[in-house]
């Protein structure tokens, strides 16, 4: 399922765009766009009962349920959301990047350091569309539980 979500763009003037929606809106992205509801009814429709596996779980899960309030959608999806970006801590299957604030450790657990600590494929071109990460996080989730044996992490 590959959606381009319309994104109300008033308010936004002078705001530096990341590259993932440079990408999406000189694609012609925002001419193909659904509605957040259409959106939500179809990831709804995609996932069932099924778990959502998300690198950084917590943060998309934010993001879906603000979008539910914000438009008033009648979904309140119960299913578990698993996290591989915490996964891949308990792993240590990270890029040690050198001790930061926030990182004592050094290590860093973007998802493309897992991806690389992981051994699995990476195109840098496709990295950080919503599709690409979607399937990267599912990999690296395989990779994470079946292969390594690592324990299942909720957000």
């Amino acid at each position: 399922m590959s959606l381009f979500l319309r994104v109300d763009t008033r308010g936004m003037a002078g705001l530096k765009l990341s590259p993932m929606w440079q990408t999406h809106r000189d694609g012609g992205g925002q001419a193909q766009a659904i509605a957040p509801t259409e959106a939500l009814d179809a990831l709804r429709t995609f996932v069932g009962n099924l778990p959502l596996v998300c690198h950084n779980a917590r943060f998309d899960q934010i993001v879906i349920e603000n979008e539910i309030d914000r438009t008033g959608h009648p979904w309140r999806p119960a299913n578990r959301w698993i996290c591989t970006l915490k996964m891949a801590r308990m792993a240590g299957a990270g890029r040690y990047v050198g001790p930061a604030p926030g990182r004592p450790d050094g290590m860093s657990y973007r998802l493309e350091d897992v991806c690389g600590a992981l051994a699995l494929p990476l195109d840098p071109a496709q990295l950080h569309l919503g599709h690409y990460d979607a399937e990267l996080a599912g990999l690296a989730f395989l990779r994470l539980h079946y292969q390594r044996g690592t324990p299942l992490a909720d957000p």
